[in-house]
């Protein structure tokens, strides 16, 4: 169960190759949604990644990735799904789609 505003969501079953990843030094999502991901992603490097569009927090993301490199991450994820990533210093990121 997914808890996410103090709200269950729907009982689902466990991948736990997904879901334990992060003890091999990757974290993986199959089918997960944008904003899902980056507050993943955002646990595993300093500062903040912030979502610039609400609506673009509900796309879905399927991969793998390297939790020492979340830039790399962030690299494949904004060629993918045709994003813009902001670097305004080491410790923000925006994320946009792109205009």
């Amino acid at each position: 169960v997914i808890v996410h505003d103090e709200t269950l969501g729907p009982v689902q079953a466990a991948d736990f190759g997904v879901d334990t990843g992060w003890r091999n030094g990757h974290i993986a999502f199959r089918q997960r949604p944008l904003s899902e991901v980056v507050e993943a992603l955002g646990r595993y490097r300093p500062g903040a990644l912030v979502l610039l569009d609400r609506d673009l927090g509900q796309r879905r993301v399927t991969g793998a990735f390297d939790i020492d490199d979340t830039d790399k991450a962030l690299a494949a994820i904004e060629k993918v799904m045709k994003l813009k990533i902001y670097r305004v210093t080491g410790y923000l990121t925006f994320i946009s789609a792109q205009r």
